[in-house]
């Protein structure tokens, strides 16, 4: 038997057919192909039949008001749900490898900076642990540097990777080229294949974008790329107009197009901008940011801008205190030492003129021989006007005198005062890939977040009359707090009431919520307590950084 049921669209959806049309339709179909057939006969079979009939039509009749009622984001099956993100071009997200930016630098034979370099796609690095493979390849400009490079990890699997630890070199390197590697950010934790939820909001994002404007449009095409994390895509309106589009993870080149694919103007780009806050008028001098800056010991760095001026400069990062300060010292050149000595657990090197190191400066000496002699960053202990002292163990008598060969001296600066600005370089967020589009070619600039490790001490209590594992709460606290941390979307604070619904929700099973007495999150970010900030729940992090946390960084106690 064949039938056409009626397809009408209300307000509400299509909807169900009763059982008494749905049974007149079936006796009429039966009807029009047997002639003199009857459903009223008493104590029919036929009625029975033709009851248990209409009772499946009912369920069909059913499933397929449901059907046509999910085609949409909203409701739709798994199913359905990836034929709607097929037809739109937004296909359902695998899991990606750890990934990280990396940055090579090429020596000549003379360790003299060498342009041109070429680190081609495939190059391997590692930490010592993982091996990252190059995506795209690059070269070296005139500095011996080579941009920031896009590399994936070799294996499947998530694990943190700490700025500065991708040193090491797998692929090999021409005999008369010093080749080196590290990565100025955190690397970022691969990810499991997309869940349906995340994918559904993706489908329906893109359902919204034609209609919506510009940066839904931008947020769809970012989200395709392979590697990119949803809750690492975001676009800032600037003040004075332009936008920061930040995107985490992701082949640098493939962002880029997405950018430029869906951006009406690009010269509206911006990237970002460490502002300085403070310089204290101390030796050494401490400076301030109003983002966190990224900065190691050692690392060079170039303040302009300042008011006044007398701070403007090239400077080393003597000491980092906290993600926004840190303080500076200036480079000079080195001279030939005239005698070395050691005693008492320090050598004394001895110049024929003053030096113009203070106490507490980094000095390297180089060409010295027994190799003892030869040190690298070293702290000046002591100092006269000629003579210059580091504490080392024994490196015996000295055969061949060497020299300074490069120091880094405190910047003192007890006769300035700052009054204002200062923009601090270089920014390693700031990420820029160069679109060819015969004839033309585009800069787009972009910003690739930083990471912020948060980690807890959760203090709980009871008033339950029963037993409470703490160790059962701990099992099921941890990981939903993680799982909430880790989802918070890039520049957005960390909440103090999800906190609380969330550890509520992941340990109402052992305990109930009404047997709950005491909840207290005690959260760091980078290494330093954190409170809410006055007034909210809100503990506030980095604009541009996003928060990462781990299991072993959270801990649930009772008390």
């Amino acid at each position: 038997m064949t039938t056409d049921l009626p397809t009408v669209l209300t307000v509400n959806g299509l909807q169900p057919q009763s059982p008494a049309a749905l049974q007149r339709q079936l006796l009429d179909g039966v009807a029009a192909t047997n002639p003199g057939y009857t459903a009223n006969l008493p104590g029919s079979l036929i009625e029975d039949i033709s009851s248990t009939d209409v009772g499946a039509l009912v369920q069909i009749d059913q499933m397929r008001v449901e059907t046509v009622n999910s085609l949409t984001p909203r409701g739709a099956n798994a199913f359905v749900l990836r034929q709607l993100g097929e037809m739109l071009g937004v296909p359902i997200g695998v899991g990606s490898n750890t990934s990280v930016l990396v940055v090579f630098t090429a020596l000549d034979a003379s360790n003299i900076a060498l342009p041109g370099f070429v680190v081609g796609k495939g190059f391997t690095v590692s930490d010592g642990n993982h091996q990252y493979v190059v995506q795209s390849g690059g070269i070296t400009g005139a500095d011996g540097n080579t941009p920031q490079l896009f590399a994936l990890a070799s294996a499947a699997g998530t694990w943190a990777v700490p700025p500065d630890s991708v040193i090491n070199l797998v692929t090999s390197q021409p005999n008369n080229i010093t080749l080196s590697v590290t990565n100025p950010q955190a690397g970022l934790p691969g990810t499991d294949d997309e869940s349906e939820t995340s994918y559904r909001n993706r489908v329906l994002q893109a359902n919204l974008a034609a209609s919506t404007g510009m940066m839904r449009f931008l947020r769809t095409l970012l989200g395709n790329v392979s590697g990119v994390q949803q809750r690492l895509i975001s676009a800032i309106p600037q003040d004075g107009g332009g936008w920061l589009v930040m995107v985490g993870g992701g082949d640098i080149y493939q962002v880029a197009y997405a950018i430029y694919t869906a951006l009406f103007d690009i010269s509206t780009l911006v990237g970002s901008v460490i502002n300085i806050t403070d310089i204290t008028s101390e030796s050494p001098a401490e400076v301030t940011t109003d983002l966190t800056h990224l900065l190691s010991n050692g690392d060079s760095c170039q303040i302009n801008d300042v008011n006044p001026n007398t701070f403007d400069g090239s400077f080393v990062v003597m000491n980092v205190i906290n993600p926004t300060s840190f303080t500076i010292g200036t480079t000079y050149v080195g001279r030939s030492v005239t005698a070395a000595s050691w005693t008492t657990g320090k050598i004394e090197y001895t110049f024929a003129a003053p030096h113009g190191v203070s106490v507490g400066s980094m000095v390297t000496f180089a060409g010295f021989s027994p190799s003892g002699y030869n040190v690298v960053n070293a702290a000046v202990t002591d100092v006269t006007s000629t003579t210059i002292k580091v504490a080392v163990s024994n490196p015996g008598s000295s055969t061949v005198l060497g020299a300074l060969q490069a120091g880094v001296a405190l910047f003192d600066a007890t006769a300035l005062t700052y009054t204002s600005g200062g923009v601090l370089t270089p920014n390693s967020r700031n990420i820029s890939a160069s679109i060819i589009d015969h004839p033309d070619t585009y800069v787009i600039p972009y910003v690739n977040p930083a990471r912020q490790v948060v980690t807890m001490t959760v203090t709980w209590n009871t008033d339950s009359p029963n037993f409470v594992s703490a160790a059962a709460m701990a099992q099921m606290a941890v990981p939903a707090l993680v799982e909430y941390v880790d989802n918070v979307s890039v520049g957005k604070p960390l909440n103090k009431f999800e906190m609380d619904r969330v550890f509520q929700n992941a340990t109402a099973d052992i305990l109930p919520n009404e047997f709950l007495s005491r909840l207290v999150f005690a959260v760091s970010i980078d290494g330093i307590g954190t409170a809410v900030s006055s007034g909210t729940g809100l503990y506030i992090g980095d604009p541009q950084s996003y928060f990462y946390s781990e299991d072993s960084g959270i801990s649930v106690v009772q008390g």
